[in-house]
């Protein structure tokens, strides 16, 4: 039983995964936004959100 803030979390942090994946393969010759180490993995997302 997720709280609120957890299923808000859950859904951001999934468009989040799409947008980094498509992000990845648009700039794949550049660094990575700094802000980006910041965002919890796939892994973490899945620990986190699995329902």
């Amino acid at each position: 039983m997720m709280t609120d803030l957890v299923k808000l979390f859950c859904s951001i942090h999934d468009f989040w995964i799409k947008f980094e994946l498509e992000w990845n393969a648009y700039s794949i010759s550049q660094q990575k936004l700094s802000v980006m180490n910041l965002i919890p993995s796939r892994e973490g997302h899945s620990f986190f959100c699995s329902s």
